[in-house]
């Protein structure tokens, strides 16, 4: 058994998981909570763009299609703001690009279906780089004014 993120970091990492698929995104909380951090949830790209800039997260993980709002949009959008945050964008589609996803800022990309470990491993990598290293120019910004729980 690999040691808790509470373990490694000192504290429960926040976390904010958008999926239009209300089962998925259970079954993506469930598992990052399992694996100690705090996670919030929501339906769209645009309740995630509210709470990114009113809350202090450590990560995002998105779908990547989703009505209003697609995952990658919210990439951007995120950039735009001059805030910093990981993200996670995940995808079940064929047509994906994950070179183009990462090139474009995500910190990783999982492609539908992903084992719960390749999941849990991804957010811990992200949340650790992101807490050791600067934030490239190219990096996801969030301004960090409260809690998410």
């Amino acid at each position: 058994m690999s040691a808790s993120i509470e373990a490694i970091l000192g504290e429960r990492p926040r976390v904010l998981v958008v999926d239009d698929d209300v089962i998925l995104r259970r079954v993506v909380r469930s598992a990052l909570a399992q694996a100690g951090f705090d996670v919030a949830q929501v339906g769209s790209g645009r309740d995630a763009l509210r709470l990114a800039s009113a809350y202090d997260l450590d990560l995002i993980v998105t779908d990547l299609q989703m009505p209003g709002m697609s995952g990658l949009e919210l990439l951007y959008a995120l950039q735009e703001q001059r805030t910093y945050c990981p993200v996670i964008v995940m995808s079940g589609s064929t047509e994906a690009r994950p070179d183009a996803i990462l090139a474009a800022g995500a910190a990783a990309f999982l492609a539908k279906p992903f084992g719960l470990d390749e999941l849990q491993q991804a957010a811990r990598t992200a949340v650790e780089r992101a807490r050791t290293l600067a934030p490239p120019s190219s990096a996801v910004l969030l301004r960090r004014v409260g809690n998410v729980a």
